[in-house]
């Protein structure tokens, strides 16, 4: 299992740096600098797909304050 966990952390950074590049090629370095909290968020999605994790309020909770705050930093920029 550990195995298997490590591998889907490795495709999770790995995802997230392919993205962030073609990020940076789309958009300002300060605006793709936000996406960059999304990663807890996509971790632990995938973890519910494909690891059958539970998510309770902990995760509802944080996820909710990581967008308000990137919709603030947007909305702010904008």
């Amino acid at each position: 299992m550990d195995l298997i966990c490590s591998f889907f952390m490795c495709v999770n950074i790995l995802t997230f740096i392919l993205l962030g590049n073609k990020g940076l090629q789309l958009l300002q370095a300060s605006s793709e600098g936000i996406f960059f909290f999304f990663q807890p968020l996509v971790g632990a999605l995938l973890g519910w797909l494909l690891l059958h994790e539970q998510l309770g309020i902990g995760f509802i909770f944080g996820a909710s304050l990581i967008l308000a705050s990137v919709m603030l930093v947007l909305k702010a920029e904008a």
